[in-house]
């Protein structure tokens, strides 16, 4: 018994760390551009975390039980779901072939857990042309909670929270990237 408590309490102190990557799932059906127009996507972190820190879960006191980091940074990763978006409507060209970039800047990506569970996602996506200029902008933000009463503290998956996050992440991708006003842009930037 007295190794048991011993165990839990270091467990309880230090935490345990998953490391893991997202994964963005498009919708089922997407309407697929006439020809591509972004040669490229990149993304700035603005957040106040650690580059390749996503989600947490809290203790009674405010320590970290347990942790999820992503493999690569979080930007790449967030960058990552747009450009495999961009790829399966038919807007991303192959080799960076095409003279306009998609820029983000990311304010906020995370998930934690102190009695409920939250993901939550703030960013800016900007379509920027050969010289540098924004020619769409377009900004998002987005939550998911859900409560799970039993699984609290060290009982809680730290899988939920990642789950929650690419559910923030992928409603965001697809709302930016089917909104008519973006498909329209990037339509007439294609053209040009």
């Amino acid at each position: 018994m007295y190794r048991f408590l011993t165990v839990s309490v270091l467990l309880a102190l230090t935490g345990c760390n998953t490391v893991s990557s997202l994964h963005y799932v498009p919708p089922a059906s997407v309407e697929v551009a006439a020809a591509p127009s972004v040669g490229a996507v990149t993304a700035v972190d603005q957040r106040k975390e650690d580059p390749k820190r996503l989600a947490t879960i809290m203790g009674g006191f405010g320590n970290p039980l347990k942790t999820l980091d992503t493999t690569k940074p979080v930007k790449d990763e967030v960058a990552d779901a747009f450009t495999e978006g961009l790829r399966v409507r038919g807007l991303l060209a192959t080799g960076g072939q095409a003279p306009y970039r998609l820029t983000l800047v990311i304010r906020k990506f995370d998930a934690d857990m102190i009695i409920g569970r939250t993901g939550r996602i703030d960013l800016t996506m900007a379509v920027v042309d050969p010289a540098g200029h924004t020619v769409y902008e377009d900004a998002a933000t987005d939550s998911q909670s859900d409560m799970k009463f039993f699984e609290v503290g060290i009982t809680a998956d730290i899988s939920d929270l990642q789950r929650l996050c690419e559910i923030v992440l992928n409603r965001t991708v697809n709302h930016m990237l089917d909104k008519p006003e973006f498909r329209h842009a990037v339509a007439r930037l294609g053209t040009s």
